[in-house]
């Protein structure tokens, strides 16, 4: 593992580059919004899938995210969201 600096302006701890199968690395930001924007104005990466809502179930609640991934040139999966509370 070695440890980088984002242009976002987050420190990871970032393991080396996969291999076998693309490795998910989750955010939670405040404003995902304001991160989405950032990527696209300084083309970053590319926008794997668009932002969208969606609710995760954990026995008899219902947890929620806005949400958006990126992949970055070495394979990884980085999820970027929002934490929308619970249902």
């Amino acid at each position: 593992a070695f440890m980088e600096s984002s242009p976002l302006g987050v420190l990871l701890i970032v393991p080396l580059k996969p291999t076998i199968s693309p490795i998910s690395i989750s955010f939670i930001v405040l404003i995902l919004s304001k991160v989405k924007e950032n990527c696209v104005f300084f083309h970053l990466y590319k926008i794997t899938f668009e932002i969208e809502e969606n609710w995760y179930r954990q026995g008899n609640r219902l947890l929620g995210n806005k949400e958006f991934l990126i992949q970055d040139p070495d394979g990884y999966l980085l999820r970027f969201f929002e934490d929308l509370g619970e249902k």
